[in-house]
């Protein structure tokens, strides 16, 4: 999220719940959102949890005002359909829930690049040293000639820390200007 796609987390989730972000990040239960990212809740249990005090709210109209909040950012859809045309390789690397699936389904992702690491799938995050070994093994790749990009720079950090180039994600048009300095060789 917020590299490819709009996060609802910070706008879309509290406006369907009727409170402020900040009130939501008071209310939420603190554990069960990493617990949904990581697999470890399913769907059902993620939404009946989502409240520390275990409050009702129309699951329902949350997902779909969630779902309809994903959109690509600005400038992303035409940077990847360039680097595929480019045939740069290029794969998803997320720390998101199965509602991957619906983020795939409305933006096309993994026509343009595999999901090569879903937090949901694995049972960790990013920036657990783990995910850059899945993305390494999985991939075959030398991290020295894989350019890392996140929003989040302990994310970056961590993927520098196992040799890859990074980018800390500030935009497409900031991006597309760091990809053309990357090494795309190997």
């Amino acid at each position: 999220m917020d590299t490819v796609c709009h996060d609802p987390f910070y706008e879309d989730m509290p406006r369907s719940l009727g409170l402020s972000f900040h009130e939501m990040l008071r209310l939420k239960h603190p554990t069960a959102w990493l617990e949904f990212e990581c697999g470890r809740l399913s769907e059902a249990e993620f939404l009946t949890r989502f409240f520390a005090d275990g409050r009702a709210f129309d699951h329902e109209a949350f997902r779909r005002d969630v779902f309809e909040a994903y959109r690509w950012l600005d400038g992303m859809e035409d940077l990847v359909d360039t680097l595929v045309a480019r045939r740069i390789p290029i794969g998803w690397v997320s720390n998101y829930s199965i509602w991957s699936d619906e983020v795939d389904r409305r933006l096309g992702l993994t026509r343009r690049a595999p999901w090569v690491f879903l937090s949901w799938k694995e049972g960790f995050r990013k920036p657990d040293p783990r995910v850059f070994q899945v993305i390494r093994t999985r991939w075959n790749i030398l991290p020295s000639e894989t350019l890392f990009v996140d929003d989040r720079e302990a994310n970056v950090r961590a993927a520098a820390a196992e040799g890859f180039q990074t980018h800390l994600f500030r935009g497409a048009t900031d991006l597309a200007r760091r990809v053309a300095t990357a090494d795309h060789s190997g």
